[in-house]
């Protein structure tokens, strides 16, 4: 029985985030479109919400799924990957950005 019960409160938990998540990005998403002057920023901003939206329901799947095992030390291992990786790919568009890298990889310096 116990099983059961913990299984259904993390499927409303679950539910319960991404709604709250949803109404949150859509109120950030009317109020930035206000604001928006041109296409590429109408574009970008429906891009980042669709974006934020997706990971923030992968990240509460994750945080959920971990928690119903008990496995604290896998939430600390998925967090650390995605800090890992979302640092290398800052790092490689800034470099690129900046010209410190062309198309090819190689360094300009």
């Amino acid at each position: 029985m116990e099983f059961n019960v913990r299984l259904i409160f993390m499927v409303i938990g679950f539910l319960i985030a991404i709604l709250f998540f949803e109404i949150l990005i859509k109120k950030l998403k009317v109020t930035l479109l206000k604001k928006a002057r041109n296409k590429k920023q109408i574009s970008n901003i429906k891009f980042l919400t669709r974006v934020s939206s997706i990971l923030f329901l992968i990240l509460v799947f994750f945080v959920l799924f971990f928690a119903y095992f008990k496995s604290w030390t896998g939430v600390g291992i998925f967090v650390g990957l995605i800090t890992a990786g979302a640092r290398v790919c800052i790092t490689e568009t800034y470099h690129w950005r900046c010209g410190l890298v062309n198309d090819d990889g190689e360094e300009t310096v």
